[in-house]
């Protein structure tokens, strides 16, 4: 629209449009850089197979109370062992205590490991 006002000779409306647009990207831009932005990790937490009910309760409790959410994105079973990894994405805002969900989660009976990584 800018280039259509320059091009029609309205030049009070081609620089006031212009100004008016470079002070609102650079308000945005400050705004933005003050907006936390959201961080992942992924959650792995292999356990005995018949645990997996209660360890997907625990970290769905855990999660709203940390305000973070964690999607399962991937599930494996391994026959042999008779167990079950549950791979989640965790979603936050700020720092929460990574380590503390991974130990919380090692605590429900029936978990063999648990791992956070970026």
């Amino acid at each position: 629209m800018l280039g259509i006002a320059s091009g029609l000779g309205v030049w009070t409306i081609a620089v006031t449009g212009g100004l008016v647009g470079a002070g609102i990207l650079a308000i945005v831009d400050a705004l933005a850089s003050m907006i936390p932005s959201r961080i992942y990790q992924m959650l792995r937490i292999a356990g005995e197979a018949p645990a997996q009910d209660d360890v997907r309760a625990q970290s769905n409790e855990h999660c709203l109370t940390a305000r973070m959410r964690a999607t399962l994105v991937n599930w494996e079973w391994n026959s042999r062992d008779d167990l079950v990894t549950l791979t989640y994405r965790v979603r936050h805002r700020g720092a929460p205590d990574l380590q503390r969900i991974a130990q919380e989660a090692s605590l429900v009976k029936g978990v063999v490991e648990t791992r956070i990584a970026l």
